[in-house]
């Protein structure tokens, strides 16, 4: 059997590449650093080559004019080379009519002690720019493209979990830029003497409170949804905490976005700074929020590839007869759909694991309730396991295992069952991650769910999301943010 590559390992060998892209990019700059061609544009049909004239203002050991010719009508071309540290200007000279008429440009040159070339008025470009941007775009193109097809291999295994929507969320993030840079790449190749360094970072810093903006009408859509679906489900559930999450989470939105706007004065650097934060943070999120409910979305018209051994049916509350409610007679059915399909394919089929105890306002325990409803399916009572201990979710996953491991070395099976579970289909992803922290990877498929649970389940798997992971999320979420704060602040004062 292959072995295949961790996510670690691929993420390890990107970080080599991108060492490798960026030496690759420093010799090939240092090599031919000294090296600087620039191109003016203009009208220049009716200058004559004589009349075009390029010199060295100020320190005339650390640059000199090689050559300065028209290129076409519309170009002329100036290349100079470094000669050792320092600065100078070059000043670009077009003779007129007359001996006292001429057209002047001078442009500030600065050469590094490396011999690099840098034209620091007025495009910030140095010699071998194009080099280091077109590397940077191929290593984010390459870094989306691995991160898209691990998410691809780890959905198709049926493997949900925080881990993944971070992942998700870091795939939209780069795959973001990758695409910025593709276009910035494009302008450079399209116009290459036009084209600016220096823009790449405008452009960037302009991006984060760009891409708030235009989603922002999405955004209101979500938290007016949070909204109404909230009001329904405590009108239909009853008011608990977690059943008002998306109206906190809408009231946070509206805040957020809100400040921010109002706090942008360019005029006042302390407002201006804690506006641009504020945008930072809701930038980040927001890939992250999307990455949630995409996941989530998936992880609940997921089908198992592979045959499964055992099914567990994590329950919820029943009626007062004992029989299922709507919502539980979901997960069961969501259950005996996969063991026809599998009786279909592969002509066996699997054993139930209903699980759940009894409440105290219940007349028999979920799982009893839930076995009286399989068997009146049509599944013998031998095919099903009773786990009727269990009070929360993560107890549901941990005692089922442990049965499901007696029956497994009962029966004299080798090797680790295949598990599936059932539950409804916003409760996935979380129903998953809690059978990992028990030490097993089972798959999960979703019951019918109503539809004014949807917008909650995403609120509380992206609450869940960024507190498992707060440290992680904490540390990129400061990084990103200073960044781009240097960045902003460092562009505005210039």
């Amino acid at each position: 059997m292959k072995k295949k590559i961790s996510l670690k390992k691929k993420l390890f060998f990107l970080t080599i590449v991108a060492m490798v892209i960026f030496v690759v990019a420093e010799t090939l700059i240092y090599n031919l650093g000294s090296d600087y061609e620039m191109g003016i544009s203009g009208e220049y049909k009716e200058v004559a080559q004589e009349d075009i004239s390029a010199t060295i203002g100020g320190n005339k050991e650390a640059l000199k004019v090689e050559s300065v010719e028209k290129d076409g009508d519309n170009l002329i071309l100036i290349h100079v080379k470094g000669l050792g540290p320092g600065e100078a200007n070059v000043n670009f000279r077009i003779k007129g009519d007359h001996a006292d008429e001429f057209v002047q440009r001078s442009y500030h040159f600065t050469v590094r002690d490396s011999g690099l070339v840098v034209c620091n008025y007025p495009s910030g470009n140095f010699a071998g720019y194009q080099y280091l941007v077109l590397l940077l775009t191929l290593y984010l193109i390459l870094f989306a493209l691995t991160m898209l097809l691990h998410l691809a291999q780890y959905i198709k295994n049926g493997k949900f979990s925080y881990v993944l929507i971070a992942y998700m969320g870091i795939f939209f993030f780069v795959a973001y830029h990758a695409v910025f840079m593709l276009y910035e790449a494009s302008n450079m190749i399209a116009d290459p003497y036009g084209f600016r360094v220096f823009d790449i970072l405008v452009n960037w810093t302009n991006l984060v409170p760009m891409f708030v903006i235009i989603t922002l009408p999405l955004v209101v859509i979500l938290a007016i949804a949070l909204v109404i679906s909230n009001i329904q489900l405590i009108r239909k559930e009853g008011f608990r905490i977690p059943n008002a999450l998306g109206i906190v989470l809408a009231v946070l939105i509206f805040l957020g976005v809100g400040i921010a706007y109002a706090l942008m004065l360019p005029d006042n650097r302390t407002t201006y700074t804690i506006s641009m934060i504020m945008y930072a943070m809701i930038f980040y999120f927001e890939f992250m929020l999307a990455s949630t409910i995409i996941m989530a979305l998936v992880a609940s018209v997921y089908r198992p590839i592979k045959k499964q051994d055992y099914v567990i049916i994590l329950g919820c509350a029943i009626r007062g007869d004992g029989t299922p409610t709507p919502l539980l007679k979901g997960r069961v059915d969501a259950a005996l759909k996969l063991y026809h399909r599998q009786l279909e394919r592969y002509g066996e089929g699997i054993k139930f694991v209903p699980s759940g105890g009894k409440g105290s306002d219940e007349v028999e325990s979920e799982a009893r309730s839930m076995r009286d409803y399989l068997i009146s399916q049509g599944i013998k009572e031998s095919d099903i396991i009773l786990e009727d201990k269990s009070t929360t979710t993560s107890e549901n996953m941990k005692f089922s295992h442990q049965l499901i491991e007696e029956d497994w070395k009962a029966r004299g099976m080798e090797g680790e069952p295949n598990i599936a579970f059932a539950t409804t289909r916003y409760h996935v992803v979380r129903a998953y991650v809690l059978a990992n922290k028990d030490g097993y990877e089972p798959v999960g498929v979703g019951g019918k769910t109503k539809w004014y649970f949807w917008p909650n389940a995403f609120v509380r798997e992206f609450i869940g999301l960024v507190y498992m992971r707060w440290i992680r999320n904490g540390v990129f979420v400061a990084c990103f943010t200073s960044l781009y704060i240097y960045l902003k602040l460092y562009i505005e004062s210039m």
